[in-house]
């Protein structure tokens, strides 16, 4: 194929709006509104402030005539951040009540909030809508789309006599948590009148992009779900802890697959469209039930309710710690399901009134007290004295029943509340002065049960909390080493600070900053998963940096994972000795790294270090691990990922952002780089072969940066070749841009730039089942210059990812940009 051949392709797809982008660093703007004018002013600005973007939005109730309108059109020349709207706040913005009521917009059933991205995801949260309707969509449907891990979130968010609409969602995921949905009322045609939720999903066989809807936690009455996507099954809709109820179909999924767990509905319609037949219900949805959910006037579970207590903690990025109207999201023994927990736990309590190791009002009585008090209990705190107070823990504490010690009773304690920092103070310190070896154990009699550990510190002890037995054990805005608040005193630290074996699912942070865990000062290892305990998340802690992120507080290493399916997302794991993510041995795959600071940072101003040895080691066996989107994995002391000779394949890296690493960003097999060769065609089809099977990367033969005109829209053009092992299905070709290229001449990839599918044919000049697939493609981009280095990455279709290609100099590209147009778009 000629190279005009293949500019023509190229700019082909570019016009079908095949435009990618990588996020770059951005500060936060912050904008302060108390009328609807205010609001639509502050939406204006997010959309050109070319930074990350907040709009707090005071507490009261506004009137709304016409439509809020978010939409960043000149966002392909002025990158827009991120965007979190969120209500509640007092005057001034500087106090937030996170109650869903504080903030109403009103109407009249026909104007909307109307929000459109391509490039940045959106974040509502906490405010209610009466009479208007919240919309959301890509800016446009394309062919591909201009950013990796986008999401719509909505979270506590509350809808009645209207609808939440997703117009088009292909670049982004949708996600609605905690939030209650009533009376639903839409004006669009093709919609029932009573809609609560409609949803179109997308996904594009040219590219790795499928987006999904993932409900948490929701509660939609008196409304229809409609679910619809396109143009294959890679678009799922997933529900948790929710409930529907409707006369009449509670879930209408056109050629939808869904997966349900611990939900309530009646039915589900499942119907095709012109493209594809019906959908099904996913293997391995379960514990549904369609009973009366018992709901009282404000649609909160009534205490006899079959909602109450029959919830999942595991769903994706654990529970948030408050409902919709801002209570505690778990009371009793598990969550509710819906958007409200009912206040009734049916639980003892016992108080710990003294720092004794034992005896009456001690720590260890209260663990014997509830341990022979069946059924959930909790165990909470009122020690005299100043904060902290230091308990003494002579022998470990068995917990053989459900019980929750929540060390944020302890008077002056405080939860952390801050997105970056760390600012919890937990005031009850749990010491095992060097001489005990485990704090907190699960014992087998607990079964199904859970411990839910929450606001303590712990130091000294080989383990500080060993989960051995038990289902959704939950461990929640604990600290493990550095210094009690401000001026308090610096913890000891532990050999492991958290050990997981239990075959039953845990939860280790959370979504919300309140649930974060401040893990450093281990000897060992902060977070350990192993045996048989498989399914677990690790979500939003601090691991290897002190409270202010800028200084370390070191474990050896950040996280040890042994087994499968477990989930690393949106952990800062920095200044460890040694690596950041440790996953080995053969039980170890399907593990899921994506959203984690994996190292420093890229900015020169500080030049955070990283961890002491690789941001992510895969070793000894293991297998079909997923690394990103959306990690960020810089100044590590070796390799930003490496997959040793003794790994197996399937390893996926993609999406990211890794760049001034010490060694090869990405290494595979033995240390350096792997130059090509020719690649198997035969691996074991479950485990692949050795080290990602040494995959090919990519050849850049041309990077051409064209602006049009001055000031105008910026466009990268990349045209090369993969040669690899032949497959109709399509290898995923990642593209990656940095100031300057490594020293061994291969590139870091600094800037996730996009990623596009290459199909490697037999073309007649192969060579042991291995032929070459050309490829041209059109970017639109930000923040790339003349001289730059770019560089790729490939992933065959069993999930393979090849070290970086050679790089290659972005040079300018007025001479391409005449080629393109050529002769009309002729050949």
């Amino acid at each position: 194929m000629s190279r005009r051949r293949l500019c023509h392709i190229a700019f082909s797809a570019l016009l079908a709006a095949a435009t990618f982008f990588a996020p770059a660093a951005h500060a936060v703007v912050t904008y302060c509104v108390g009328t609807p004018a205010q609001f639509q002013d502050a939406l204006d600005q997010a959309e050109i402030d070319a930074d990350d973007s907040r709009i707090d939005v005071q507490s009261g109730s506004y009137e709304i005539f016409a439509d809020l309108r978010y939409q960043p059109e000149f966002e392909f020349i002025i990158e827009p951040g991120s965007l979190t709207i969120e209500g509640g706040y007092g005057a001034g913005c500087a106090s937030r009540i996170d109650d869903a009521r504080q903030t109403i917009l009103n109407g009249n059933g026909v104007p909307m909030l109307r929000l459109f991205a391509n490039r940045n995801s959106i974040l509502f949260k906490t405010m209610s809508f009466n009479g208007v309707s919240l919309f959301a969509a890509d800016a446009g449907i394309a062919d591909s789309c201009a950013g990796s891990n986008l999401e719509f979130e909505f979270r506590r968010v509350r809808i009645a006599n209207a609808s939440l609409q997703i117009g088009a969602a292909q670049c982004h995921d949708v996600v609605v948590r905690d939030s209650l949905l009533t009376n639903g009322v839409s004006h669009e045609d093709h919609q029932e009148p009573d809609t609560s939720l409609d949803a179109y999903l997308i996904a594009d066989d040219d590219v790795d992009v499928a987006s999904t809807l993932t409900l948490i936690n929701t509660t939609v009455v008196d409304g229809l779900v409609d679910v619809h996507t396109c143009c294959d099954y890679r678009n799922r809709a997933n529900f948790y802890n929710t409930i529907l109820q409707r006369d009449g179909t509670d879930l209408r999924a056109e050629a939808t697959n869904v997966y349900t767990r611990n939900s309530r509905y009646d039915t589900i319609g499942f119907v095709d469209n012109n493209w594809l037949p019906a959908g099904v219900l996913v293997d391995g949805s379960g514990n549904n039930t369609s009973a009366d959910p018992d709901l009282d006037g404000s649609f909160r579970p009534n205490p006899d309710s079959p909602m109450v207590n029959s919830g999942t903690s595991n769903v994706p990025d654990g529970l948030l710690s408050i409902d919709v109207y801002g209570g505690p999201r778990v009371i009793g023994s598990a969550v509710d399901r819906g958007a409200l927990e009912s206040p009734v736990d049916g639980s003892s309590t016992y108080t710990v009134t003294n720092t004794n190791p034992s005896g009456a009002g001690s720590l260890a009585d209260a663990v014997n007290l509830a341990n022979n008090d069946s059924g959930f209990n909790l165990i909470r705190f009122n020690i005299p004295g100043n904060c902290p107070r230091r308990i003494s823990v002579t022998s470990t504490l068995h917990i053989r029943d459900s019980v929750e010690i929540d060390g944020t009773t302890q008077p002056g304690s405080r939860v952390n509340d801050d997105d970056l920092f760390w600012t919890a103070v937990p005031c009850v310190i749990l010491d095992g002065g060097d001489v005990v070896g485990t704090g907190i154990v699960t014992d087998p009699q607990i079964a199904s049960g859970h411990l839910v550990a929450r606001g303590l510190a712990f130091e000294g002890f080989e383990t500080a909390l060993l989960l051995v037995f038990g289902s959704d054990n939950l461990v929640y805005g604990n600290q493990f080493g550095g210094r009690i608040g401000d001026a308090g005193p610096i913890l000891s630290g532990n050999g492991n600070a958290i050990t997981v074996a239990a075959p039953g699912s845990a939860l280790i942070g959370g979504t919300d900053n309140a649930l974060a865990n401040l893990i450093g000062g281990s000897s060992e290892t902060a977070v350990v998963i192993t045996g048989n305990s498989d399914g677990n998340q690790l979500v939003n802690n601090r691991i290897g940096v002190d409270k202010d992120v800028v200084h370390d507080l070191p474990n050896q290493d950040g996280v040890h994972v042994t087994t499968s399916d477990n989930r690393i997302v949106g952990n800062r794991i920095s200044r460890n000795t040694r690596d950041g993510v440790l996953i080995a041995g053969p039980d170890a795959h399907g593990n899921v790294v994506r959203d984690n600071t994996l190292g420093g940072n890229f900015s020169d101003f500080l030049g955070l270090s990283g961890n002491g040895r690789m941001g992510v080691m895969i070793d000894n066996g293991a297998y079909g691990n997923t690394i990103g989107p959306g990690n960020l994995i810089a100044r590590n002391g070796d390799s930003g990922v490496r997959v040793t000779s003794a790994a197996m394949g399937h390893n996926s890296i993609t999406g990211n952002d890794i760049g001034l690493n010490e060694a090869p960003s990405i290494d595979l097999g033995p240390n350096g780089v792997t130059d090509n060769d020719l690649d198997p065609q035969v691996c074991n089809l479950t485990e692949g072969c050795a080290a990602n099977r040494e995959q090919n990367f990519p050849v850049i033969e041309d990077a051409w940066r064209v602006q049009a005109g001055e000031g105008g829209t910026v466009y990268l053009f990349f045209s090369g070749f993969l040669i690899s092992t032949v497959s109709s299905t399509p290898y995923r070709v990642d593209f990656y841009r940095s100031a300057e290229c490594d020293v061994s001449g291969h590139g870091q990839g600094l800037q996730w730039l996009g990623s596009h599918n290459v199909v490697v044919e037999n073309e007649g000049f192969c060579s042991a089942g291995n032929c070459a697939g050309s490829f041209g493609f059109a970017f639109v981009v930000s923040g790339v210059e003349e001289g730059d280095a770019v560089t790729a990455t490939a992933t065959s279709p069993s999930g393979d990812t090849s070290e970086f290609s050679e790089c290659a100099v972005v040079v300018p590209g007025t001479l391409v940009f005449d080629r393109i147009f050529a002769d009309d778009f002729d050949d």
